[in-house]
């Protein structure tokens, strides 16, 4: 299992890395958008590892808007 999530942490990293360079910016707020993004994929990865390991979400408040956090704590089955 440590091998697999290893993998996918490596995907994410790699696909954050080509959204980052691939994605054009041609607004100010796109590029706010891509950060947030950029962020959600980051919170797939930790989440991931926090629900295999069993483990508390709180360190996923730093990646998710406040709203989604919230929603996050009070869903049935957080990650």
């Amino acid at each position: 299992m440590p091998q697999s999530l290893g993998n996918f942490i490596i995907s994410i990293r790699n696909l954050i890395r080509q959204i980052w360079v691939s994605v054009d910016e041609r607004e100010p707020k796109d590029r706010e958008e891509k950060i947030a993004a950029l962020r959600l994929l980051v919170g797939l990865a930790l989440a991931s590892k926090l629900h295999l390991r069993s483990e508390a979400i709180d360190e996923l408040k730093d990646l998710v808007s406040p709203p989604q956090y919230d929603r996050l704590k009070t869903i049935t089955n957080p990650p």
